[in-house]
């Protein structure tokens, strides 16, 4: 796996930022319901079909798990996929 750069990860950190202050602004449920979320980063390097088949394979297999994507930002090949779950 490829190391991220610096660009990538200045990037990852302002999409969290966006999403996490997007979710506390929307919620609108005044404290009634947990509107609270867990979050995850994952990075993949998706360059073929046998890589994008992968990516949908784990993005799947996340998605049984409760876990929501919220982002994909995409660098040439290097994807970043922002995922969200509500948490218990």
């Amino acid at each position: 796996m490829k190391m991220l750069s610096v660009k990538s990860v200045i990037a990852i950190v302002l999409i969290l930022i966006v999403i996490l202050s997007t979710t506390a602004c929307s919620s609108g449920n005044n404290g009634t319901e947990s509107g609270r979320w867990e979050y995850s980063v994952i990075p993949m390097w998706v360059s073929g079909r046998d890589d994008a088949e992968k990516a949908v394979g784990k993005l799947n297999e996340l998605g049984a798990e409760g876990w929501e994507l919220v982002s994909d930002s995409t660098n040439s090949s290097n994807h970043i996929f922002v995922l969200k779950r509500k948490l218990p």
